[in-house]
């Protein structure tokens, strides 16, 4: 009788293991590689999230410059991944989204290659069918008319505005938890910013950062080693010395998610094109994600 029960106990953990992993099976038949993150908050009800980044949509037509053509071309098949441009990974990506099991998915910058009346049509036209509420955080990519014919800035800043919410700050409060997206990470935070920040992180929940370009950890150096290593010497996060310099309005938003009682408990990046996690400060860790364009999906699990 003891054997029975002990194979039935079995049975069911393999069956819940199975299932488990069945929710993801759309993204893993689709050829992905799946970077399961677990996030140990003390939820009643647990959150799962669909995590993109650093797709980089390249659409190479006639808006691109005469001179810039070749480039573009070659461009296309560098970020070309198992017979998938760009382009038509995110054709197939809404779909794959949709048979996922989840609450909420996080576009973390870099979706777009370059902001152009193609890429952004293009991007929107996929968002329209997502089943699932999301949040795009932008980065330079984004927003910059790179490698184009005709420049117009206030032309890309519209184009992003009609996909959907483009503000400098963008919080959505999921009931016992918080997710808050830091927009133009490319850029210092504004005084503005910087107090809606504040704000968002005195009301006592949970928080957890979206941000494309990671924060420097507090201590430690394993990121500075894996950014040099992984791109040819660069450091590519926010923090003294990095890349990022950051001025004081910066620096002081990165010192609240650095505080002892801090309410930030995960920062969510990208930008690197390579995986990382570490401890960013006392009480959060930081995941860094794998590019899209490359066949990588982010799940994050918060319980």
């Amino acid at each position: 009788m003891k054997r029975i029960r002990l194979l039935i106990i079995c049975l069911c953990l393999f069956l819940f293991q199975g299932c488990t992993n069945c929710e993801n099976n759309a993204f893993g038949d689709a050829g992905y590689t799946i970077d399961e993150v677990n996030l140990e908050v003390g939820l009643k009800k647990p959150v799962r999230l669909i995590v993109i980044n650093d797709l980089h949509l390249q659409i190479n037509n006639d808006e691109i410059a005469a001179d810039q053509k070749e480039f573009m071309t070659e461009r296309v098949k560098e970020f070309t991944y198992d017979g998938l441009s760009t382009e038509k990974r995110w054709k197939k990506l809404p779909k794959l989204i949709n048979d996922v099991d989840a609450d909420y998915v996080l576009f973390a910058g870099d979706i777009l290659d370059f902001n152009s009346e193609a890429t952004t049509a293009a991007l929107k036209n996929g968002l329209d069918k997502l089943n699932k509420p999301y949040m795009y955080v932008r980065a330079d990519h984004d927003m910059e008319c790179y490698w184009l014919s005709n420049v117009v800035p206030w032309d890309a800043a519209d184009r992003q505005a009609a996909i959907c919410d483009n503000d400098s700050l963008q919080v959505k409060d999921l009931g016992e938890i918080i997710i808050m997206g830091v927009n133009f990470t490319q850029n210092d935070i504004s005084e503005g910013t910087l107090d809606r920040i504040k704000e968002v992180m005195a009301i006592g929940k949970p928080v957890v950062v979206l941000t494309h370009i990671p924060i420097g950890q507090w201590q430690g150096t394993e990121l500075q080693s894996c950014s040099e290593e992984v791109r040819d010497g660069r450091r590519l996060y926010w923090a003294p010395g990095a890349d990022k310099e950051p001025n004081s309005t910066t620096a002081e938003y990165i010192s609240l998610i650095y505080a002892e009682d801090s309410p930030v408990v995960a920062v969510l990046a990208g930008h690197l094109h390579a995986k990382w996690e570490g401890q960013v400060s006392p009480n959060a860790v930081e995941h860094i994600f794998a590019p899209c364009f490359s066949s990588n999906v982010g799940i994050v699990n918060i319980r």
